[in-house]
């Protein structure tokens, strides 16, 4: 019937209707047109979103703790460095300093709008993509009147991070004054660069001046990785620029035994300096983070305030396209003064396969001279650990005894002629002091 037919009519339009006003209900979830990294226009025509007036320092917000025990920075606008952190919009900081992750560049932003029917208020999702797309940081907005706000949440999901801001900028057309009061970080303690060796406490404590180490140039070189052992040896200088091989006006070099290889690992001019406080020991740690000419790679020197002699470890590559290096020394004090250095442990650079040349330039160590047979010692029993074997070795040059073949250590039974085992042969050797 026709009246049958007006009701069906009026039913799904009913429906229609009400399918308009749910989608505009969530989709009252705002639009904001993105016009610069910190800055978007409301799609409702309400106005701008610019974060730009809270831009006061490389970074603003800078060394946050979060609730994992890390350090959270994060910059609105514009790219900024810490450590390792190159060209970032937020950067996550270990305690210790050992490990900096890029969590989002500012080229990769997005622009998200919600607006609570409720109450009206506003938030805006500025979200960030590190380099590899592996990472994401959400910073979560609030327009609110009174001071600034920002906390790190860190990592909510897995490679998933989020910040909020809470501030009177957040609001449209806030306009330049919109910073005002900024909540100060209380987490955060840095050295300000003063050169490339030399920082400025941010507490007022003092100086970090690495200066007086400078022996050589290198003054660190040829030294094996520990931590993380591979086939390579590593120089490192502090404050002026070396050349080694292929590495041309370097500050952290990585070179193969053999020569045929070396790497830039950083540049001095490319050095950012940080500072934290050891959380086991509350001892003040700082941070030297070099980066590469092509920036595929960067090196990290830790630098621990200690007493005594002064000591280098290259822990190698620990994270990765990162090498790190802990620098032990009187140096790395607080207004440590010219005289810190005192005496640095001398290193044995290899020059051959049983000699090396004392990097403190006190001369050569050549065992040459003791080559007299072959091989020159040849069938020593052990005596601290006493076995059933007998030891033979050869400098410089390999032997052959047995089922050992061209080596420069070899172990045989003693009460069987047949059972021969090469303990190392001549082109393995590495030299230590």
């Amino acid at each position: 019937s026709k009246m049958d037919s007006f009701n069906r009519n009026s039913i799904i339009l009913l429906c229609f209707v009400n399918i308009l006003l749910l989608v505009n209900i969530v989709s009252g979830q705002e639009t904001c047109i993105l016009t610069s990294p910190c800055s978007c226009e409301m799609g409702d025509g309400s106005g701008q979103i610019s974060l730009r007036p809270l831009v006061s320092g490389s970074p603003s917000f800078k060394n946050y703790l979060g609730p994992d025990g890390s350090l959270y920075s994060w910059n609105p606008c514009e790219p900024f460095h810490q450590g390792l952190c190159q060209n970032v919009a937020a950067c996550k900081v270990a305690r210790n300093m050992s490990q900096y992750m890029d969590l989002g560049f500012q080229d990769s932003v997005k622009a998200l709008a919600d607006r609570d029917h409720v109450t009206g208020e506003l938030k805006v999702t500025f979200v960030y993509e590190s380099e590899n797309v592996s990472r994401r940081t959400k910073l979560v907005t609030k327009c609110t009147s009174g001071e600034t706000r920002f906390e790190a949440h860190g990592e909510i999901e897995p490679n998933s991070y989020l910040f909020t801001l809470e501030s009177p900028c957040a609001c449209p057309n806030a306009g330049p004054e919109c910073a005002g009061g900024l909540v100060q970080n209380q987490q955060e303690l840095t050295c300000n660069k003063t050169g490339p060796c030399s920082c400025t406490m941010s507490d007022g404590s003092g100086v970090i001046d690495l200066r007086p180490l400078l022996s050589g140039n290198p003054t660190f070189k040829d030294y094996n990785a520990t931590t993380v052992p591979d086939d390579y040896l590593y120089s490192w200088n502090p404050c002026e620029p070396f050349s080694e091989g292929a590495c041309e006006n370097v500050a952290v070099c990585q070179r193969t035994r053999n020569g045929s290889m070396y790497q830039d690992l950083g540049l001095q001019d490319s050095v950012e300096t940080g500072a934290s406080e050891d959380p086991e020991t509350g001892d003040i740690v700082v941070s030297f983070a070099y980066s590469s000419a092509d920036g595929e790679r960067g090196s990290l020197v830790i630098a621990k305030c200690t007493t005594g002699e002064t000591s280098l470890t290259v822990e190698g590559l620990t994270v990765t396209n990162t090498y790190s290096f802990l620098l032990e020394s009187p140096c790395a004090c607080i207004n440590a003064g010219p005289e810190c250095a005192g005496t640095q442990t001398p290193t044995c650079v290899q020059t051959g396969p049983c000699a090396c040349s004392m990097s403190d330039g006190s001369g050569d160590v050549n065992l040459q001279p003791l080559l007299g047979g072959n091989p020159t010692f040849k069938d020593y029993p052990a005596t601290t650990v006493p076995d059933d074997f007998l030891y033979s070795w050869n400098p410089c040059e390999p032997f052959t005894e047995g089922l050992c073949k061209d080596v420069a250590i070899c172990q045989r039974n003693s009460s069987d002629s047949q059972q021969y085992q090469d303990l190392g042969v001549q082109d393995t050797v590495q030299v230590s002091s």
